[in-house]
């Protein structure tokens, strides 16, 4: 028991870890971008987006996490980048330095939460659970950046290019959300959305657009390499075989979870009566 209160307490200090630095990142946007005088809805949309994200990390499922990752890589990423810069350069710029530190920490630090039961059980793909996660992430990053992009097309007067800007953010987040979702519609579209990218860039003459692509071949990435990289063996044809390995699986973590909530390891018989147990059953 002191064994698995000791677990929550980890995950229940990064979650708040984790909204605390955004909350403050969130903070700290609203302050640059009003020292900078920059539009109220900019500065509304990016430190709502924040706000957003510093909720949602405080959320035990797997969506919402990726989501607060997403936003976290929007900040972070371009003023790590600007940060690197300067250093090269010989200059220091202090003002992206508070997000690259933020969020360097809080996606080191929410890492693990894409692994914990409440993430894992819903979302558990046979392989290459990471890459879809990646794949996912990557969805969403270019969902709210395709999606900010059509809100600023539409504020100018660009409606057409805003509309088709739009449907592809839509199609980018509803990707993420099937895929994470187990639902094989989410990697089609995925697929789709790379189409979708390359007629955007055309249309708009934004060539930046093409890397809305990057999300759909991440998605599409664990398809490809499950025929090519060599795996457990299995084929459309050994479905049958699947049910019985999962029995299996299951019956022997519920006695390794159990002996790990009464505080003690589980023990090898108690591991492998359950599996003697289950290969009864199935013969």
């Amino acid at each position: 028991m002191q064994a698995a209160s000791a677990i929550t307490k980890e995950w229940r200090g990064r979650r708040l870890a984790v909204s605390v630095l955004l909350g403050a990142s969130a903070a700290y946007t609203a302050a640059l971008a009003w020292s900078a005088g920059a539009p109220a809805s900019s500065a509304a949309l990016a430190t709502g987006a924040v706000l957003a994200a510093s909720v949602a990390s405080t959320r035990k499922a797997l969506l919402p996490q990726v989501f607060a990752r997403a936003v976290t890589w929007l900040f972070f990423g371009p003023s790590a980048l600007v940060v690197l810069g300067s250093l090269l350069s010989g200059r220091t710029l202090l003002e992206p330095l508070p997000f690259a530190v933020a969020g360097g920490v809080a996606l080191l630090a929410g890492a693990p939460l894409l692994h914990t039961r409440e993430a894992r059980d819903p979302f558990a793909p046979v392989r290459f659970r990471r890459t879809w996660i990646a794949g996912a992430t990557a969805a969403l990053v270019a969902a709210i950046a395709t999606g900010s992009l059509a809100v600023f097309a539409a504020y100018w007067g660009e409606l057409a290019a805003a509309a088709g800007i739009a449907a592809l953010a839509v199609g980018l987040a509803a990707s993420a959300r099937g895929v994470l979702a187990m639902r094989g519609s989410g990697v089609v579209l995925g697929g789709t959305t790379v189409l979708g990218a390359a007629v955007a860039a055309l249309a708009t003459g934004f060539a930046p657009l093409l890397l809305a692509a990057i999300p759909g071949l991440l998605l599409v990435a664990p398809i490809v390499l499950s025929r090519v990289v060599p795996g457990d063996g299995r084929s459309d044809g050994a479905v049958a075989d699947e049910a019985p390995r999962v029995r299996v699986s299951t019956a022997a973590r519920v006695a390794e979870d159990l002996g790990a909530d009464l505080g003690e390891e589980a023990d090898a018989e108690s591991v492998a009566a359950p599996r003697r147990l289950a290969r009864d059953r199935v013969t």
